[in-house]
């Protein structure tokens, strides 16, 4: 006997999608909310509202990329493969990579979204039969190189937004904000310098202090320079996990070090600083029994 397979009639169809016409109102009902909330936490913080078109730093210092990003980036080429991309993230305790070409140019970020989704520890989406109608050809292709590619330029998102040096700390802010991302490159004639995480903003914001409307400083440059020096190079510190800021000659450490001795050496590296005034030492330890692996 000759079996057929059934398709759901006109009325589970017209359900389903009253269904996710529901959800989508609902969705979007949550994310106004949501963005009440973070403009009336931006106003407590004496940041101007995000929806007046004005700048949300509001008269604070204008820090910029250079003073807050991270200069020692772990990047890929685009024949990375996709397990070595894992084992750089978990080993180096980091949520992206850049790809990157023979030239230092960025083609595009590999991130832990972009590895969530795999097909051989089967995660990647299965989607109910009315939404595959709904994706064309072209989208499903697009998806399975996702989910398949063995290579980071498979995988990895492309053309990814990007700052200069100079990009004023506001306004690398409002991009992560608006592109709902969680880093950004930072390029100088086209060539990966450094990046910029949220947390990496977040550090600037704490360094910085309403009541100072000047830009930050040659000289607060020139002792972080001198500083990611001193502990890549001489102290033997991963700078790829340690954020360092500096305003007004003050010092602020921030991020993982793998060892007492490695906090105090940057607690040391500071004070043989020329021009530095105080030291705010944020730095954690890893603990000994915390492995990548």
């Amino acid at each position: 006997m000759l079996m057929t397979k059934s398709r759901p009639d006109s009325t589970a169809i017209t359900t389903n999608a009253t269904v996710l016409g529901n959800w989508t109102i609902g969705l979007r009902k949550f994310g106004q909310k949501l963005l009440a909330a973070t403009q009336r936490i931006y106003r407590e913080l004496h940041i101007a509202d995000l929806g007046s078109g004005r700048p949300f730093y509001c008269r604070r210092a204008e820090m910029q990329a250079a003073d807050i990003m991270t200069t020692n980036v772990i990047t890929v080429d685009p024949e990375t493969e996709v397990r070595e991309i894992a084992r750089l993230l978990l080993k180096n305790r980091i949520s992206a990579v850049p790809v990157v070409d023979a030239g230092q140019h960025v083609l595009g970020i590999v991130s832990e979204g972009d590895l969530m989704r795999r097909a051989e520890s089967d995660t990647n989406k299965r989607h109910s039969w009315w939404l595959e109608a709904i994706f064309s050809n072209q989208d499903r292709s697009k998806e399975y190189i996702k989910t398949h590619g063995r290579k980071a330029s498979d995988v990895m998102t492309r053309d990814p937004i990007d700052v200069t040096e100079d990009t004023p700390l506001y306004e690398i802010a409002e991009l992560l904000e608006k592109n709902h991302i969680k880093r950004v490159p930072v390029t100088r004639d086209g060539q990966l310098v450094g990046i910029v995480s949220r947390a990496n903003v977040l550090h600037g914001l704490a360094a910085t202090k309403a009541e100072s409307p000047r830009p930050s400083s040659t000289d607060d440059q020139t002792i972080r320079e001198k500083l990611l020096h001193a502990l890549s190079e001489e102290a033997g510190l991963d700078t790829a996990l340690i954020n360092v800021i500096v305003n007004k000659g003050v010092v602020q450490f921030w991020g993982l070090a793998s060892s007492r001795a490695q906090i105090k050496a940057a607690q040391i590296a500071a004070e043989n600083t020329p021009g530095v005034k105080s030291i705010e030492n944020h730095l954690g330890q890893v603990p000994p029994e915390v492995s990548p692996y």
